[in-house]
């Protein structure tokens, strides 16, 4: 049951997630919902992050790839950044569970986040072509 629960968080929050950048990067969506969408993304992300230590990293990781490379640009991005940290340093006392065996791997898939986001916008540019292109577009 936790497993069909975690999956359906994962699809609400990609979803979720999807449905912001597309309102404010295609127009396809109204603008109007996004603060509070984001709100509560930020509180289901969080507590994903509680409930798996593995998540945990992985979506440091991505906070870290996104924040580095600028995408938390507008405010519906950066309340849900703000809202999924505070929402796990409030239920950890304040401090990540973070063993000194994670930060080779929270720094690894931080770089691949990284440069996913970067290799994301030269694909958009269409400075890159074929396959890797391809790899990024999807």
């Amino acid at each position: 049951m936790i497993n069909l629960l975690k999956a359906l968080s994962f699809f609400v929050l990609g979803s979720g997630v999807k449905y912001i950048d597309a309102a404010y990067d295609d127009g396809t969506f109204s603008t109007g919902f996004t603060v509070p969408l984001a709100l509560l993304l930020g509180v289901l992300a969080g507590t994903c992050m509680i409930w798996d230590h593995d998540l945990l990293l992985i979506s440091l990781s991505i906070l870290a790839g996104v924040f580095v490379t600028g995408k938390l640009d507008i405010l519906p991005f950066r309340l849900l950044a703000l809202t999924c940290l505070t929402t796990t340093l409030i239920y950890f006392g304040g401090h990540l569970p973070l063993k000194g065996s994670d930060w080779p791997i929270l720094l690894c898939l931080a770089s691949g986040a990284t440069l996913d986001e970067i290799g994301n916008d030269l694909a958009d540019a269409g400075v890159l072509r074929g396959r890797l292109a391809f790899f990024f577009w999807l």
